[in-house]
């Protein structure tokens, strides 16, 4: 008897480890931003999850912002984790292991929590694609046609694409477009399928088309190469954003 409650315990425990990883994991992915406060102090940064490593039991989360006086963050201080965005809300408390370094920026080396409290998951992160970041696109296989546009916004499983002129003939909600075809800055060829979620005509100030859908059928390589570039963009635009403000 004994024996089984100790199975059923074990059963328990392992159930919420993996609970945990998951979300944490999902945070990372998503890109998601986090409000830190330290030691119980009423005041609140903001950050996120960098990378979570659940066999050495830890997670890396960005440079807090505002930046932090000088001594007021030390190996050991208490830290808050909460995070209510687009719909998850997601609350636990851990240790401040050491102040690390991630892609030659700083970064905050936490304990994996023994406790986490979540609700409901957000959807995919989108970043804006601007002119200078410039995306072409082309796609194919939908019909006769060969069209070549500008991704606007991308996340890791979505994107929106914008083409001048009216709807290419054949491209329509629901309708899978074949061959979806892009270069990433740093070389990367990104080759997947569409599914449309809509597709959608203007005519002001000149005729031009707004096309967007999920990306799907992505290698695992592939997919690691798009979540990394996100990730950058992402990155750098939450930094212009908070020095701006």
């Amino acid at each position: 008897m004994f024996s089984m409650l100790r199975w059923f315990k074990q059963s328990a425990e392992k159930e919420k480890d993996s609970v945990s990883f998951h979300v944490l994991s999902k945070l990372c992915r998503d890109h998601s931003f986090i409000n830190i406060q330290i030691n119980d102090d009423d005041h609140i940064f903001r950050s996120m999850i960098l990378m979570v490593d659940p066999q050495e039991e830890f997670l890396l989360i960005d440079d807090l912002y505002p930046p932090v006086p000088e001594g007021f963050i030390n190996d050991g201080c208490k830290v808050r984790v909460d995070c209510a965005e687009r719909g998850h809300k997601t609350h636990f408390v851990t240790t401040l292991m050491s102040i690390e370094s991630f892609e030659d920026m700083p970064a905050l080396k936490l304990e994996l929590p023994e406790k986490l409290q979540h609700s409901q998951r957000r959807s995919d992160f989108r970043v804006s694609i601007s002119q200078s970041e410039y995306l072409k696109v082309v796609l194919s296989g939908f019909g006769t046609k060969v069209v070549n546009g500008r991704i606007l916004d991308l996340s890791t499983k979505g994107i929106q694409i914008k083409f001048a002129g009216p709807i290419p003939e054949g491209i329509r909600q629901d309708v899978i477009v074949n061959n979806c075809m892009f270069t990433l800055p740093d070389g990367t060829s990104i080759k997947c399928r569409i599914l449309v979620s809509h597709a959608k005509c203007y005519r002001k100030p000149i005729t031009y088309t707004l096309v967007g859908g999920r990306l799907i059928e992505l290698s695992s390589k592939v997919q690691k190469k798009l979540d990394q570039f996100i990730f950058k963009i992402q990155r750098e635009q939450r930094r212009r954003e908070l020095n701006n403000n």
